[in-house]
Formats: C-alpha cells, sequence, structure tokens
C-alpha cells in the first residue's frame, strides 16, 4: 500500500506522539509540584495533604475515566487524522495557559484535568497508528514506527 504525503504523516504523528509523551510524563512530575508551588506561595490557600490527594485522584482517575467514554463517542463521530491534532492543539493549550496564568489552583486543576481527558482519548489510538498500515502504507510502515 502506497501513501501520498508520508512525510507530512510521519512528521504529524512525530509531533503528536511528543505532546503525549510530555503530557503523560509531565502530569505526573507536574501537578504535585505546582500543588506544592500554589499552597507555598498562596498565603490564604492551604491545602491538607488529604485535599491534595483528592485532587490528585480526580485529575488521574476522574480526567482519564471521563477521556476513555468521551473516546468511544469521539472516534465514532470525527475521523482519526482530524482528532489527533486538535486533541494535542487543546493539551499544549492547556500547558500555555499553565504558563500564563500560574497562581490559580482552579486555573491549575481544569487545565490538567482537561489535558489528562485529552490525553486519555489519543493514547490508545495513537498506539496503533504507529502500526497502521493504511495510515504510512506497506513500504515504510517500519520506518515509521521506528
Amino acid at each position: 500500500i502506497r501513501v501520498r504525503g508520508f512525510l507530512g504523516r510521519l512528521i504529524r504523528g512525530c509531533v503528536v506522539n511528543f505532546i503525549n509523551m510530555l503530557q503523560g510524563w509531565g502530569s505526573i512530575l507536574l501537578i504535585p509540584a505546582l500543588l506544592t508551588y500554589l499552597n507555598k506561595e498562596e498565603p490564604n490557600l492551604r491545602l491538607t495533604t488529604d485535599q491534595e490527594l483528592l485532587i490528585l485522584a480526580l485529575l488521574y482517575g476522574g480526567a482519564k475515566l471521563i477521556g476513555r467514554i468521551l473516546s468511544v463517542f469521539l472516534l465514532k463521530y470525527v475521523r482519526f487524522r482530524v482528532l489527533e491534532p486538535l486533541l494535542s492543539a487543546i493539551i499544549a493549550s492547556c500547558y500555555l495557559t499553565l504558563i500564563l496564568e500560574s497562581n490559580s489552583l482552579f486555573v491549575t486543576v481544569v487545565a490538567m484535568g482537561i489535558a489528562n481527558m485529552c490525553f486519555c482519548v489519543t493514547r490508545c489510538e495513537l498506539t496503533l497508528m504507529e502500526f497502521d498500515k493504511h495510515y504510512f502504507g506497506t513500504e515504510r510502515l517500519v520506518l515509521a514506527a521506528g
């Protein structure tokens, strides 16, 4: 199977994979650090350990559960090639929001929640894309998956 635009598809796949890798590791490392930072910087905000763990559970478990449910409906009605770059752009904009407005607990929780939902939708499909012969073509599939 030959596909047109292999280089563009390869670059798009690399960008999506890179953003997903950043979100996967970034959320694990960034969210606890942000909560600790906000706890120290905001004098009227004092989060207890229980509150921090509840926020982490909501961001990891709740957002990923909602994201997995959303993925079933989104992939049924939106094409994969449209959905992946769109969700990657949403994840990138969530991180940009954290950079621009970093002193708000609400903004931090909402932005990272949205990013985790998008990550959950894209992760499984991204893994499948790496081995899709119709996306990369059979001639260059090994090059793209490597």
